[in-house]
């Protein structure tokens, strides 16, 4: 693996530093992620198709893993997948519980319930755009981000004018425009496994979303849940899980009440998924729904808000102890290697910026 000289970046030195572009990275940039329905019905449409490419065509620079018992390499088997299938696994893969002394522990994962939440967020969220501009071309594209705060009981763009209307059964619609869509890691959730059906498409589940249909979660976040929320000033607390109490990074993750920062409930990013229901509201392949790649955008953003607001940098990233998570260990699965903590900084270092929505 290479090691690289900034301005070049990438794990054969062949693309530039995020907020640099141009055949000699010399050219600055500062891409603007937008909310969706700020955009034209031809600007959404081009989204729509590339996400479409992205679903279709095979990656030509990673493969996955698909594994019968994670303790046997014999039962390790690599695949060729899609450019957003790939992005989806490793959404996956950085769920399954840690393994420590022959145990799983089940109160963390290398990507949730903890500090590197956000920024495992803002790395994948990179990867997944920078993958779709490689096979597109299209070095300007972004992926818009969906400002659920302002939607109340329903899911304003759950619709076959935006991310697909579901019918009764929470099934996407024929007319939807991703109603042809599966999850690569479908299938009974395994904690030894790896993506078991990644072979079979005949296994493999299609999207499903049933917005609200839950009667614990029959609204999403509010505007004043997302300003409770920024009001915290410390990123992460002790013990760094769930239960760390006046935590920003534990009230938008959603695991306590953004206002008083310490009753446990599900809220935010956690009500989300719930609300969402179907696909998203199963963290094993939550990802496999472009819905949530809109919602990250929108968690990113919140992220993006409260750094500016507290005039946060790496330096406030804590030592939590919990593998994986502490600030110069990578992120799962990252490649190159990436630090947790370098991603706990303004969004213009990585060369984009967001949206005032409306």
């Amino acid at each position: 693996m290479c090691v690289c000289i900034p301005p070049y970046d990438g794990f054969d030195c062949g693309g530039c530093v995020p907020d640099l572009t141009g055949d000699n990275c010399d050219k600055k940039r500062k891409l603007v992620r937008s909310e969706i329905r700020q955009l034209s019905p031809k600007e959404r449409l081009k989204v729509f198709s590339y996400l479409s490419l992205a679903k279709m065509k095979k990656s030509a620079r990673f493969r996955i893993m698909s594994a019968g018992n994670r303790h046997d390499r014999a039962t390790f088997r690599f695949h060729e997948a899609s450019v957003y299938d790939v992005g989806a696994w490793m959404r996956y893969y950085a769920y399954k519980p840690i393994l420590q002394n022959n145990r799983f522990n089940f109160s963390t994962t290398f990507a949730t319930r903890g500090p590197a939440f956000l920024t495992w967020n803002r790395w994948h969220l990179a990867f997944m755009e920078r993958e779709i501009q490689i096979i597109t071309g299209d070095d300007n594209f972004t992926i818009p981000y969906y400002d659920w705060s302002r939607d109340g009981s329903h899911c304003a763009v759950c619709t076959d004018d935006f991310m697909g209307k579901s019918d009764s059964q929470g099934v996407l619609t024929r007319s939807s425009y991703f109603a042809n869509w599966k999850s690569i890691c479908s299938g009974y959730y395994y904690d030894y496994k790896y993506c078991p059906v990644a072979e079979d498409e005949c296994k493999m589940e299609p999207l499903q979303r049933s917005p609200g249909a839950d009667p614990s979660f029959p609204s999403l976040p509010t505007a004043a849940d997302v300003d409770a929320t920024l009001n915290w000033k410390t990123y992460d607390t002790p013990p760094y899980d769930t239960r760390a109490n006046h935590s920003f990074r534990n009230a938008l993750e959603g695991f306590i009440s953004p206002s008083d920062g310490v009753t446990q409930m599900l809220n935010m990013h956690s009500r989300v998924l719930s609300f969402m229901g179907g696909s998203m509201s199963q963290d094993t392949i939550c990802s496999a729904d472009p819905l949530f790649i809109l919602h990250q955008a929108n968690v990113d953003k919140i992220f993006e808000s409260w750094i500016q607001k507290q005039g946060a940098t790496s330096a406030k990233y804590p030592k939590s102890g919990i593998p994986g998570q502490d600030p110069e260990e990578n992120i799962v699965p990252s490649m190159p290697p990436k630090m947790n903590k370098v991603f706990l900084n303004k969004a213009e270092t990585f060369g984009y910026t967001y949206s005032k929505y409306p």
